[in-house]
């Protein structure tokens, strides 16, 4: 998929820039990801759920464990799916017509 911009939402206001990415990841949810060194920006993060966090340690890039909040908003999303799928699919008119009347 292609990397994509995305407007910072305070407009003429000025917040600092750990506010203005926390509000994005508040706001978009899906197909982003943070990359920083700031620990507070990072705990905070870690409290909205599915924001995955790459930091840098030694040189490298690692992608941290899920945070509590990130599997619980994931078990959650999974068993939403399951429930939708769960219903008993529409009957056909095939199966309508083979019941006796």
């Amino acid at each position: 998929s292609r990397a994509r911009r995305v407007d910072c939402p305070h407009a003429n206001k000025r917040v600092p820039a750990s506010e203005c990415v926390l509000e994005l990841f508040k706001a978009e949810k899906h197909g982003m990801l943070l990359g920083t060194v700031d620990k507070e920006l990072i705990s905070t993060a870690r409290a909205i759920g599915g924001v995955p966090i790459v930091t840098i340690s030694s040189g490298s890039l690692i992608l941290e464990t899920p945070s509590r909040q990130s599997r619980s908003l994931a078990l959650e999303i999974e068993r939403n799916k399951r429930k939708k799928s769960s219903s008993p699919p529409p009957k056909s008119a095939a199966e309508d017509s083979l019941k006796p009347r």
